[in-house]
């Protein structure tokens, strides 16, 4: 979090502020009952993460195939451990495949 901004009440809101939405609320507002969740795939089930409104923004059609799917877990972190908020993570030279920005504690 960068105390110069984040911290003061104008900034407080601001989306870099904010961060990305936690998967914990998106996957309550969208999960699938327990019976259909077996049967799913694995890609299936974490793709509630990758969308416009989701954890990982992707600017036009989704990329990402089922049959290749992987989810990446880390921590933004300054050199003393402080979480940093707002951090804009994506692939290099393929904008394409979107970006996060890190949450509140950092994670993404």
């Amino acid at each position: 979090m960068d105390p110069d901004c984040c911290l003061q009440q104008i900034c407080h809101t601001n989306a870099l502020c904010l961060g990305s939405p936690d998967p914990l609320d998106i996957i309550q507002e969208t999960q699938a009952p327990v019976s259909q969740q077996n049967l799913q795939s694995f890609y299936h089930r974490i793709k509630f993460l990758v969308g416009r409104d989701s954890t990982h923004f992707i600017p036009g059609e989704n990329p990402f195939e089922g049959g290749h799917a992987c989810v990446i877990r880390g921590q933004v972190m300054t050199s003393d451990g402080t979480p940093l908020v707002g951090v804009n993570i994506s692939f290099v030279n393929a904008p394409v495949l979107g970006y996060t920005i890190s949450r509140q504690d950092g994670s993404k």
